[in-house]
């Protein structure tokens, strides 16, 4: 357990590493700031993701490990997709008041249907939404309702490192999406990694204001973007009832969200080990097709 929780650690400073590459093989000069990389059609090809994700990826693996029943797993796993995709378009917009908030609470509804049939519970036995470290699992909902919290080891280092680059903590922001949200004076910056426009870390955002430019805006394209790494980020939350359950159950740590956004950086970071030339595996990544094509450029 000890090599587990070092493995997670280490995994969760890897995850730091890897965002922080976010817009950094970008140029962005004044109001030149967010064009969409992708057309509006290639969400498209995101709702299959989401819904192969949520259906028979999970359902496989639920089926394999957790002798969840892949028919009756399907089904559920689908509708829950589905609803999973209705939230990342509501907060998709999240530069309006509160609509983060509630794409976020209908994006977890739906990842919640997915998972717990994945896990072979009934489909609304469980409801999870995070906020920064804390992992919130309202459980046995239609037998004996019990709640717990877990902590998240990705969300704290992103913390931590907001706050010891000085960063400004965004309170309006933050309870309007449910999640930590972070600012930097100018519309970039560099630091030990690279130059970017946002980066998140775990589920926690932060993005440059870009006071040392008059007129700019781009703030709104970079935090619908990075909103939407936050929202991936609950996706993978599955892995826990994947993994043995002494973790969450003994530790209250859960590792599920860090793991899989390591695996799906590994290429990029491994990329970056050996050549400034990861443009392509960079863009390829699941994780930055995601952002950028429900990234919302019309504000």
């Amino acid at each position: 357990m000890k090599s587990l929780a070092a493995f997670a650690a280490a995994a969760s400073l890897g995850i730091a590493a890897d965002e922080a590459e976010a817009n950094y093989y970008e140029p962005y000069i004044g109001e030149n700031t967010t064009q969409n990389t992708y057309p509006e059609e290639y969400r498209l090809i995101t709702l299959a993701g989401i819904i192969v994700l949520d259906g028979p990826i999970k359902c496989g693996l639920g089926t394999w490990i957790n002798d969840a029943d892949f028919g009756d797993c399907i089904w559920k796993g689908l509708i829950g997709g589905a609803i999973d995709f209705a939230g990342l378009e509501i907060a998709t917009y999240n530069e309006y008041p509160f609509i983060g908030a509630a794409g976020k609470l209908v994006h977890d509804f739906g990842v919640s249907i997915a998972d717990n049939s994945a896990a072979n519970l009934p489909m609304l036995d469980r409801f999870q939404t995070d906020f920064g470290p804390f992992l919130f699992s309202a459980e046995h909902l239609t037998t004996d309702p019990t709640f717990n919290m877990y902590f998240q080891i990705g969300p704290a280092v992103g913390i931590l490192i907001n706050v010891f680059q000085g960063n400004r903590f965004e309170f309006l922001e933050t309870v309007s999406n449910l999640t930590p949200v972070f600012s930097f004076y100018e519309a970039s910056i560099t630091d030990s990694f690279s130059n970017y426009l946002g980066r998140t870390i775990g589920n926690v955002i932060s993005y440059g204001r870009g006071e040392n430019i008059q007129g700019y805006e781009g703030y709104n394209s970079v935090r619908s973007h990075e909103f939407n790494h936050s929202l991936i980020y609950g996706d993978f939350r599955f892995i826990n009832d994947l993994l043995p359950s002494y973790p969450m159950q003994q530790l209250h740590i859960s590792f599920g969200s860090d793991l899989g956004s390591i695996v799906l950086t590994l290429p990029t970071a491994l990329c970056e080990l050996c050549t400034d030339d990861c443009y392509e595996v960079y863009m390829s990544n699941p994780l930055e097709f995601f952002a950028y094509t429900m990234e919302n450029d019309d504000s």
